[in-house]
């Protein structure tokens, strides 16, 4: 044996030794597939196990080459088989990393380090789910009367990356297929009677059971199910979520007993199998550090990574959450957020202040992350069903987590306006569309995402810009306003031509409360301008006000309701 090879061997059992008492487990790489002859039947049989919605998903990306390559074939039996003679049986199979994972013993790892087709060995990274402590359950069921408004207390983290005016133009995530990786998921709560899950599996216990099962912790389903309901949440006056008529596929990749701890291995397992299916967006709010240094956050290393970037190569849009470490010692971006392909989310606060504990880049090699900001700060979700009977409560959490879901809901907003974006193209709109764009860093990014200016960026390519025969105010939302759950209305305008617009605020006797907006107006139908209170309104009650608006083709008022003094019902 060889020094080198004696000396890897060495390191790698030492790193394993508390993994292998834990039963954890190990990635044995390949370095090919097998017999060069046998491979053209096996592509054939790799094309025909993909969906048509898979196979025209990875056209976008694939216009000039063959639609699977050399990834999607399996993993070669004569080398399972080799490996099955030292005691070592497969978990996991990749085929997209031409490896398996599988428990093994140090002596069984420094024999298979000397069969000829092993091209690398390294453990199976443990994973955190980057969602600290969640806030006390802070409002009552959607039934209580508290919660008055269409978009009830999701507003405000929807607005922040302009999610709600893009609802405004009939973009609800419909015909986008969303695949949630997370801790499971319990669905019997009014939020979810109007979900749509086209497929599921638990990836921890190999069955199509997605809530709590016999042996697991009682809080195994949690993570998952508040996740989902930022995206899918779909009751009016109590919770929007950022896509609700969105399909999705849902998978249970990570066991919650050792505390905080999940394998990748599940992970990868999941996004082979979903996107086979034909998942349009990954949303994935955990991430993975344990057995690695910050070194080796370089976009190439992490096994999850390389699958990650791998989807993105297939035409799918990964999101993940960049991570909770940013005021703890390793402070930087973790597994999969790494990835050159992925869009990787940081955490603000209702601001757009970065939250201390998201984490913060650069990778390794130097390139900025995260990609892009959304709300992980008290962030509204439904709060854990009962196991018997219908849920109806809600509560929030604080996370990058949290903020993940935001991120993929606008993701799928981008693909239902123009749904032959590719990743890359998706991943550039939001960036050049965010709040620092031109001056992104490695806290914030390219900054606080803005959907509507993405959407609008990218659908003009293929969308004239409508123009109106005659200039109107078209509405006005939420209204009744109700000014201690939310900051701001939205004003929605048809111009004949792009002009100067003014608003004002005006009380019932005519006295004028304060500007709401003065500037230039683009043409076009649809067009919405979001404006925040005057501070002046301070000193005002409940009541009816009137929005007067005037610009050179323009005087029109409506008559808005305005409620204050809901602080003290929550």
């Amino acid at each position: 044996m060889t020094l080198p090879i004696l000396l890897f061997i060495l390191l790698l059992a030492s790193a394993l030794s508390a993994q292998t008492a834990e039963g954890g487990r190990s990635w044995f790489f390949f370095r090919d597939k097998g017999p060069a002859a046998l491979r053209k039947g096996a592509m054939a049989e790799a094309a025909a196990s993909l969906t048509e919605r898979a196979l025209a998903r990875r056209a976008k990306v694939a216009r000039t080459g063959a639609l699977v390559d050399e990834t999607d074939l399996p993993v070669w039996s004569g080398y399972l088989e080799e490996l099955a003679a030292l005691g070592i049986e497969p978990v996991v199979i990749s085929k997209w990393l031409n490896g398996v994972s599988a428990a093994a013993t140090p002596a069984q790892i420094a024999a298979a380090a000397e069969l000829p087709f092993i091209r690398r060995i390294q453990p199976v990274l443990h994973g955190r789910r980057p969602l600290p402590p969640s806030e006390p359950a802070l409002f009552r069921p959607a039934d209580s009367g508290d919660a008055p408004l269409p978009y009830g207390r999701s507003l405000e983290q929807l607005e922040q990356i302009r999610i709600p005016a893009v609802h405004q133009l009939g973009l609800y995530g419909q015909g986008v297929r969303i695949a949630v990786f997370d801790t499971g998921f319990r669905l019997n709560h009014e939020a979810f009677d109007s979900l749509r899950i086209l497929y599921k599996h638990d990836f921890v216990q190999d069955d199509e059971e997605l809530d709590n099962q016999p042996g697991e912790r009682s809080d195994q389903n949690s993570h998952g199910t508040m996740v989902l309901s930022i995206i899918a949440a779909n009751k009016p006056g109590a919770l929007i979520g950022g896509a609700p008529r969105a399909e999705f596929i849902l998978a249970k990749t990570e066991d919650v007993a050792q505390e905080i701890r999940g394998e990748e291995d599940n992970w990868i397992a999941a996004a082979e199998w979903a996107e086979a299916l034909g998942a349009d967006i990954f949303s994935t709010s955990l991430g993975y550090i344990d057995w690695y240094t910050y070194a080796d956050m370089d976009g190439d290393t992490a096994p999850i990574t390389r699958a990650a970037d791998l989807a993105a190569g297939k035409g799918v849009v990964v999101v993940v959450a960049a991570g909770n470490e940013g005021n703890d010692i390793w402070r930087y971006i973790s597994a999969p957020a790494d990835g050159d392909s992925v869009l990787a989310v940081g955490a603000v606060d209702n601001t757009g202040k970065v939250a201390a504990f998201s984490s913060r880049g650069p990778t390794a090699d130097g390139r900025i992350k995260p990609d892009v900001m959304a709300r992980g700060i008290a962030v509204a979700c439904i709060d854990i069903p009962p196991a018997e009977g219908k849920g109806s409560g809600y509560r929030s959490v604080n996370g990058t987590s949290a903020a993940c879901p935001l991120a993929a809901s606008a993701a799928a907003l981008l693909l239902c306006a123009n749904p032959e974006l590719t990743p890359m193209e998706l991943i550039d709109a939001l960036r050049r569309s965010a709040t620092l764009n031109l001056t992104p860093d490695v806290d914030y990014g390219w900054g606080v995402i803005q959907t509507l200016a993405a959407v609008e960026s990218t659908a003009s390519v293929n969308r004239p810009v409508i123009i109106p025969e005659r200039p109107a105010l078209t509405g006005i939302y939420p209204n009744p306003a109700a000014m201690a759950l939310n900051s701001s209305m939205t004003l929605v305008f048809d111009l004949v031509k792009a002009e100067e617009v003014d608003v004002r605020l005006y009380n019932v006797r005519g006295q004028e409360v304060g500007r709401l907006f003065q500037g230039k107006v683009p043409a076009g139908t649809g067009r919405q301008v979001r404006v925040r209170w005057p501070a002046a309104l301070n000193s005002f009650g409940s009541g009816l006000y009137f929005v007067v608006v005037k610009s050179g083709s323009l005087h029109e008022s409506r008559a808005v309701t305005l409620l204050r003094g809901l602080e003290g019902e929550r």
